[in-house]
């Protein structure tokens, strides 16, 4: 077997640079901050099939990856053979469609290990992915298994989404972004829509506690879904609608990825999780708020936080295929600087886990980290808690080791 590496990025992770412009201008870089003009982010409805640059000046494609993020696991990841790739992909586009972008881009490389005379032919991949980049590798099984992959580990990947990716839609935050001009953007960004939780208890109702369905657009904030005058305002009210409605659908037809794995194939998927940093569990939502504040009010202020995940996923979503596919959590440590989900690689921890796990023939039945200290636990369940905040009974699912 004749093997390479490939690491996939997580949202933001990639650089997206207009190659329409002499020079490649870079629209976005840098988690730090954002597109000076937003507008140049947005995305058309989807037209045949396809996603385009709602500005017609621009093309924008994907560039390199975040030295921030990944410099140092990139320089750290040491297989014990020589080849290694990174897929950067727009990361604004749905995950199915870069998921074949992912099978086109291992079909390449198979393509060129096989015309080259300096190397042997590529028959083999083992796959490192960060926070959404394991949702084209999921859409990628889904349609063509584990026929060309050895093994996997994904690090910090929101399976069930994250609460944190309610607040992109409503105030510009959450998720890496930081400011309030960017929700009309992000409303037009079909994949970050898939990042929307799917785990239980992770809306309620402010007055009876009960869980509320925001796949439902009647659920959401009336000014994001209620027509007004403006006729570009009602344009991005019908882009949020519309890829609400394909989330639901596209995020329905991923549950059954991993159905036609082998048990064989299961054992050699690692998933790598950060527990024990504040993380949104839930959303409180006002119905009917007295204060002039739009029906069906998202009330941050008021909504959990829990110290159970990495700061931006909860382990309830990380950590949820915990029975059938390996699943540690790493707690914080004393002395030591603690990562949270955007940081995560840079984790000495995760590195030597990643390169331990790929640099042997062991599946994970018979994986052991060696790592010194009593921080790195294999996830054995969840306990249900019941948190009273506010007059709200929260329900945060705790993981148990």
């Amino acid at each position: 077997m004749n093997k390479a590496v490939i690491l996939i990025p997580g949202v933001l992770g990639t650089k997206l640079d207009d190659s329409n412009t002499i020079d490649n201008e870079i629209i976005w870089q840098d988690i730090r901050y954002n597109f000076e003009d937003f507008e140049r982010g947005e995305l058309t409805f989807e037209y045949d099939n396809q996603f385009f640059d709602e500005d017609f000046s621009a093309i924008v494609k994907p560039l390199r990856l975040e030295p921030l993020v990944y410099n140092e696991f990139w320089k750290r990841l040491q297989p014990n053979y020589q080849h290694k790739f990174i897929f950067p992909y727009d990361w604004r586009l749905p995950n199915e469609e870069n998921g074949i972008k992912l099978k086109n881009f291992i079909q390449y490389l198979i393509a060129k290990s096989e015309a080259s005379s300096r190397v042997a032919t590529i028959t083999h991949f083992d796959i490192v992915t960060h926070s959404m980049g394991n949702m084209p590798l999921r859409y990628y099984i889904k349609e063509n298994g584990m026929e060309r992959i050895n093994k996997i580990a994904f690090v910090a990947p929101p399976f069930q989404g994250a609460a944190d990716a309610i607040p992109i839609f409503t105030i510009g935050q959450g998720f890496f972004f930081t400011k309030d001009e960017i929700r009309k953007m992000a409303r037009t960004l079909p994949a970050l829509f898939e990042l929307l939780p799917t785990y239980q208890n992770y809306a309620l109702d402010s007055e009876t506690g009960e869980n509320i369905n925001l796949w439902n657009k009647d659920n959401w904030q009336k000014n994001l879904i209620e027509e007004t005058t403006d006729a570009n305002k009602n344009r991005t009210i019908q882009k949020f609608i519309a890829n609400l409605e394909r989330a639901k659908k596209t995020l329905t037809s991923l549950e059954n990825w991993k159905d036609k794995l082998t048990e064989d194939e299961k054992a050699r998927i690692l998933v790598i999780a950060k527990t024990e940093l504040e993380t949104l569990n839930d959303v409180v939502i006002e119905k009917q708020p007295q204060d002039g504040h739009p029906a069906n009010y998202f009330d941050y202020k008021i909504s959990l936080k829990a110290k159970e995940g990495d700061g931006v996923v909860p382990t309830a979503s990380s950590c949820c295929y915990y029975d059938e596919l390996a699943t540690y959590v790493l707690q914080n440590r004393l002395l030591e600087e603690n990562y949270a989900h955007a940081f995560l690689l840079k984790d000495n921890r995760v590195q030597k886990m990643v390169n331990s796990f790929l640099n042997t023939d062991e599946s994970t039945a018979e994986y052991q980290h060696n790592i010194m200290g009593r921080t790195i636990h294999r996830v054995k369940g969840f306990t249900k808690m019941y948190v009273e905040q506010d007059g709200i009974i929260h329900k945060v699912s705790k993981v148990d080791y």
